[in-house]
C-alpha cells in the first residue's frame, strides 16, 4: 500500500500545513465580519486581558509594533476599540473593547466554534483535546 505524503514529512511541516488549511477556513468565514484573522486576535487578547498595553498585546500575538500599529489604527477607525491612558505611564496607551467591538468578537467566536466543529468531523474529541493541550504548552514553553 502506498504512503500518503503526509505521512513523511516532519511536525513542524505538518503543523505549519494544517494551520495553513485550518486559516483558509478562518479567512473565509472572517470574510463575513470585515476583519482580518490578526485583527480577530487583537480583540481576543483586548477582551482576555483586559485593557492591555499595545507592547503586550505585541508579545501575545507575536506580531511586530509596526505591523500592530497598523492593527490598532484600523481597529480604532472603525470603533471597534478604544484607548484610555495608563495609570503608571501616561504616555502608554491600554486598549479596551467599545461595544462595537464586543460584537464583532461574539461574531469571531462563532466562526470558531464553526471551526471546531468542522475539526471533530476529522479528529476525535479526545485528539483535538490533546492537540490543544500539545500547541498550548508549545506556546506556553516556547515564549517564555
Amino acid at each position: 500500500m502506498k504512503k500518503n505524503i503526509y505521512e513523511t514529512f516532519s511536525p513542524g511541516f505538518l503543523l505549519t500545513k494544517s494551520s495553513r488549511m485550518i486559516m483558509k477556513r478562518y479567512e473565509e468565514g472572517l470574510g463575513q465580519t470585515g476583519i482580518s484573522p490578526l485583527q480577530s486576535g487583537v480583540l481576543y487578547v483586548i477582551s482576555f486581558h483586559r485593557s492591555p498595553s499595545q507592547k503586550e498585546i505585541s508579545e501575545i500575538l507575536f506580531i511586530d509594533k509596526v505591523t500592530l500599529s497598523k492593527i490598532i489604527f484600523n481597529l480604532q477607525q472603525n470603533k471597534l476599540i478604544s484607548h484610555i491612558t495608563s495609570n503608571n505611564d501616561r504616555r502608554e496607551k491600554r486598549w479596551t473593547l467599545t461595544a462595537k467591538g464586543e460584537e464583532k468578537l461574539r461574531q469571531v467566536e462563532e466562526i470558531d466554534h464553526e471551526i471546531e466543529k468542522y475539526m471533530r468531523h476529522i479528529v476525535s474529541k479526545n485528539e483535538c483535546d490533546t492537540l490543544s493541550k500539545v500547541l498550548k504548552k508549545l506556546l506556553i514553553k516556547g515564549s517564555s
